[in-house]
């Protein structure tokens, strides 16, 4: 006797009904993986082999949408697993089997293997692997890394191969006050507007403690970190709205003020000033100027502006402030709570679904759309969405609307709206406030979200 194992996967091209179905239902029917990870890397001169801190994370975004794969795996997989006889003949058909979706990720870097699991538990929407054995081998001469992790279930099917951002890989982190053309690397400085994590490390019990945060409340957290924007704030332009204040274009450097944000949830620690603590003393001064940057995986106290007196601390799972201890008119000692590194995170999320079944190829490589230009042209509105991973399996959709779209390279793809299409989307958008997003759905029915709006003036 033998098993069929592989499933018959559905390969249907969908209809405007399924398109809309999966819009409407995005909220439970979505899956997202982000990848978030540092920016750079030091190598090791001593060991053979480095470790990454923070460590990278793999998160499976929206529980909703993993349980509606999860159950049509099961279905798929338990319809098809049947046992025959010899002479092809089924003689028994097995029952929903629940483990056959249990997820295994298999991570590599530089295409050796150094992590792999088999999950599934999510606490609340969420489901939160930390990569913490990921390493490189720092005896190659490597310039930069990224880590690719391969997403299957226990059934043996492969939903892809998810990469994280590049990992620059350094001999030591620069320390340097300004840039220059022998220490430069673009990820040597953080910059306003980049993506930072924040945490304490504990050199006695060798581990850390991230800031994270949850609904309206920053936490501290021992395995999951939160990506945050941080941008400089002009203090001569202080005291009103503060997004009229940033300086898109600076680095971080000692004494400026920040702004530290999650867009997800949308809330916001209060103004800080930045510090460079030495052996725990901060050094005030009369007026702050840009004489020395804040480089990766550097050490920063963070002063409340509004309350100078007061220091940012993470306690154990509690994120609040202390007091510092004045020890004469430009010196205070700050507690060791107070002392946070500062690192750059790169985060790279996937957003997908299925409109038709799961399919039997892997939803990657992802299409990413980064920007878009419009042109019109007669009755001809021309919508160029400009990316990555483009191909000629992908078609656009706005609503329930196929939209004619044709390829112009693997980075930009072009939309053709007519008269009617876009009547139509400005009345939904005008009256119903509805979703006029554009997505992008390949051939075999899985579909991809975009940020990008249908919208015309």
């Amino acid at each position: 006797m033998e098993y069929l194992l592989n499933p018959h996967l559905s390969t249907e091209y969908p209809t405007p009904d399924q398109v809309e179905n999966f819009i409407v239902n995005k909220s439970r029917m979505e899956c997202c993986v982000t990848i978030k990870c540092p920016k750079l890397a030091i190598k090791s001169y001593k060991e053979g082999y480095r470790y990454l801190n923070p460590p990278p994370i793999i998160e499976f975004g929206n529980s909703s949408g993993w349980s509606f794969y999860k159950y049509h795996v099961n279905t798929t997989y338990s319809k098809c697993l049947k046992e025959f006889d010899d002479n092809n003949i089924i003689c028994n058909d097995y029952p929903l089997i629940e483990e056959s979706s249990d997820i295994g990720i298999v991570s590599t870097v530089e295409g050796n293997i150094n992590f792999a699991k088999i999950t599934n538990k999510f606490n609340g929407i969420t489901m939160t692997i930390p990569l913490k054995n990921i390493y490189f081998d720092s005896r190659q001469d490597y310039k930069n890394v990224f880590i690719s992790s391969r997403i299957l279930t226990t059934s043996g099917i492969t939903l892809g191969t998810f990469d994280s951002g590049s990992i620059d890989v350094v001999s030591k982190f620069c320390h340097s006050k300004k840039e220059t053309s022998k220490n430069f690397i673009d990820n040597t400085f953080i910059k306003s507007g980049d993506q930072v994590s924040l945490f304490l490390k504990d050199k006695k019990k060798l581990t850390s403690n991230f800031v994270n945060c949850n609904e309206d409340v920053f936490l501290g957290s021992p395995t999951n970190y939160k990506c945050f924007d941080i941008f400089v704030i002009d203090e001569n332009r202080m005291g009103g709205d503060t997004t009229e204040l940033l300086l898109s274009n600076s680095n971080l450097y000692y004494g400026c003020v920040v702004s530290i944000r999650s867009i997800n949830p949308d809330i916001q620690l209060p103004l800080l000033r930045i510090m460079k603590p030495k052996n725990q003393i901060v050094t005030l001064k009369d007026q702050y100027t840009h004489q020395e940057n804040v480089c990766q995986m550097s050490q920063v106290c963070f002063m409340i502006v509004d309350a100078s007196e007061y220091y940012l601390s993470l306690q154990g799972p509690k994120l609040t402030n202390k007091i510092g201890n004045r020890m004469s008119n430009y010196k205070v000692e700050v507690d060791h709570t107070c002392i946070f590194t500062l690192a750059g995170i790169s985060e790279r999320i996937y957003q997908f679904g299925f409109t038709t079944g799961i399919p039997n190829a892997s939803v990657t490589p992802c299409p990413f759309v980064l920007n878009h230009c419009v042109n019109v042209c007669d009755d001809i509105t021309k919508f160029d969405l400009i990316g990555e991973n483009f191909t000629t399996n992908l078609t656009a959709w706005v609503r329930r609307m196929e939209i004619k779209t044709i390829l112009k390279t693997e980075t930009v793809l072009t939309l053709l709206f007519n008269a009617s299409q876009i009547d139509k989307i400005k009345e939904a958008y005008r009256y119903d406030n509805a979703d006029v997003y554009i997505y992008l759905v390949r051939n075999d029915g899985i579909i991809y979200s975009t940020s990008i709006e249908a919208i015309f003036d």
